[in-house]
Formats: C-alpha cells, structure tokens, sequence
C-alpha cells in the first residue's frame, strides 16, 4: 500500500492527538510545511495557535516533526539525525 498525502496527513493527525498529554495545547500539522523525503511524509506541526498567527511568540518550540511512512502509513516522531538532515 502506498499512501496520498492526505492520507498521510489524517495519520499524522490521529498519531499527534494520540500522543497528547492531558496539558498540552491542542496541536495541528503544518499542512503549508508538509513535504514529501524519499518516499515518507515529514509533517512539522505546532500549536493552533501559532498556526493561526504566525506569530513567533506563539511557536512552541520542540516539536518534532512526525515521519508517515509512504508505504505502511506507519506514524512516529523523527529522530535527531533526521531533524539534522531536514534542515
């Protein structure tokens, strides 16, 4: 199976809201920044509101991005080597 991007995205949706603590903020995949490595999906996200307004007052920092696997669909964060080679 090979996924669409907005299959990876709806993964990377349900994999991010999974693994939220109760207080966290709500986060959202940075749809504008998603891209396509070598057959995975990379997709920054952060909170919604920093989304919203762009402001970098609002980033939150430490973010990883979430790799989805362009096979399986499989979802985890990126590793530091990753986030290294993604710059």
């Amino acid at each position: 199976m090979n996924i669409e991007l907005d299959e990876a995205i709806r993964r990377g949706r349900e994999f991010l809201e999974a693994s939220r603590r109760p207080n966290e903020p709500e986060m959202d995949v940075d749809v504008s920044r998603v891209r396509q490595v070598s057959g995975d999906f990379v997709l920054p996200y952060n909170s919604l509101l920093y989304l919203e307004t762009r402001d970098p007052h609002d980033l939150l920092l430490d973010c990883w991005p979430i790799v989805v696997d362009g096979e399986t669909g499989n979802c985890r964060f990126s590793t530091i080597e990753e986030r290294l080679k993604l710059r």
